[in-house]
């Protein structure tokens, strides 16, 4: 038993070590590659530096108060819509999944809206909460519910029907078979629905985010092409007036 155990053991230790060495290999390889393409001016350094220059500036970058600034308004997004999908998809999921007939009626037109490109909330969104954090928390929140509530959802259909009956057996009541047996039962569930909501959390603020920026940046060149051809027409009426004068 003891030369059981003592073998089982060497093997874990060599097969961690396995992992381990790999972990540390496809770093090195990443390294490998980025500093190659790099160091012979595959790509330009504005867009991928050197890793010795990116590590020369990492210190300055860490030093800047803009730097921090910036992270804390992130931060702020990032949890704030993590909260709103948080709160909003589980306790959805909880009001459809505990009735039967709240599921039949109301998940299928749950998935369907799911179908649908959320991108299309965006402009309602913004003209709601206008361009700011707000909007990105907002819309964020909104990609990142439909994941867990449906996944709340059929987390509770899901649950064991012998678990419920030996609960009820038991003399459990209607708040103990949720909190003791149901939820426990689908946290497997609610907790892989929740891993793919934080994700859309971060694809639907950076989405919104660069949305607002092209907004930005695509009305500052309008305005200012308005203005280079308001003044052209003031430099022809002067010119005009100019000329009839002078005859």
């Amino acid at each position: 038993m003891t030369t059981d155990t003592a073998t089982r053991s060497a093997r874990h230790r060599t097969v961690s070590l396995l992992v381990r060495t790999a972990q540390v290999g496809v770093v090195l390889f990443i390294l490998g590659v980025w500093w190659l393409l790099a160091a012979r001016g595959m790509v330009s350094p504005l867009i991928l530096p050197t890793p010795g220059d990116a590590a020369r500036a990492l210190p300055k970058l860490l030093t800047d108060p803009r730097t921090w600034h910036h992270l804390k308004i992130t931060g702020i997004e990032i949890l704030g819509a993590f909260l709103i999908s948080m709160v909003l998809g589980i306790s959805t999921g909880l009001w459809l999944g505990l009735s039967s007939y709240r599921t039949k009626l109301f998940e299928p037109l749950l998935v369907t809206t799911y179908m649908v490109p959320i991108v299309l909330l965006y402009p309602i969104v913004l003209l709601i909460f206008g361009v700011g954090p707000e909007s990105k928390i907002v819309f964020a929140g909104i990609y990142g519910f439909f994941p867990i509530a449906i996944n709340t959802t059929r987390a509770l259909h899901s649950v064991d029907p012998n678990l419920m009956t030996a609960a009820i057996s038991m003399g459990a009541t209607t708040r103990q078979q949720v909190l003791h047996v149901m939820l426990p039962a689908a946290k497997p569930l609610i907790v892989s629905g929740v891993r793919i909501g934080v994700a859309l959390n971060q694809i639907g603020r950076a989405s919104c985010r660069e949305r607002v920026e092209v907004s930005v940046v695509a009305g500052s060149l309008k305005k200012k092409k308005r203005m280079r051809k308001k003044m052209q027409q003031d430099s022809n009426c002067e010119c005009g007036w100019y000329t009839v004068t002078s005859q």
